[in-house]
């Protein structure tokens, strides 16, 4: 029987970390800059269906079902990176990137109502990689030489 805390991802894992109190301090840290909406959105019932839906449309088993739940939270308070979504779901669920990509899709659309939040918390705990992101040269297609002189001393 499935227990229905793998599909909300505010109570993931919350028995492990009540057990330990390092774990539990660094959450309790992580969660007070955390709103009420924030909360009510990694604990609420429209999570849960969502988290239902996604683990019945992808065909998840309960433990794949958690990890996404996971992630989900993990994003949400600034575990992981946002941009690392798709390779995060594709190692822990052991699928490929199409699969994790759209999973990661669907997770995104249940922290959609708090984004602006989570881009805070996320700029705040990985702004070095954001700004990265930000300043890197977009690869441009190389262009081909479609005349009929080719250039020898060009790699």
């Amino acid at each position: 029987m499935t227990s229905y805390t793998i599909y909300i991802p505010g109570e993931v894992d919350l028995q492990e970390i009540l057990q330990s109190p390092l774990i539990w301090k660094e959450f309790q840290q992580r969660w007070a800059v955390g709103s009420p909406r924030l909360s009510d959105l990694l604990f609420g019932v429209d999570t849960m269906n969502k988290m239902i839906d996604i683990s019945v449309d992808f065909e998840l088993t309960d433990e794949q079902t958690a990890n996404v739940s996971r992630a989900v939270r993990d994003i949400a308070l600034g575990y992981v990176y946002i941009g690392d979504l798709a390779a995060v779901l594709q190692k822990q669920l052991g699928i490929e990137q199409k699969i994790a990509s759209e999973i990661g899709g669907s997770a995104l659309e249940i922290l959609r109502p708090c984004m602006d939040e989570i881009k805070k918390i996320q700029l705040a705990r990985f702004r070095n990689r954001i700004e990265q992101a930000a300043t890197k040269p977009i690869d441009q297609p190389k262009q081909e030489n479609t005349s009929n002189i080719i250039n020898l001393r060009k790699p």
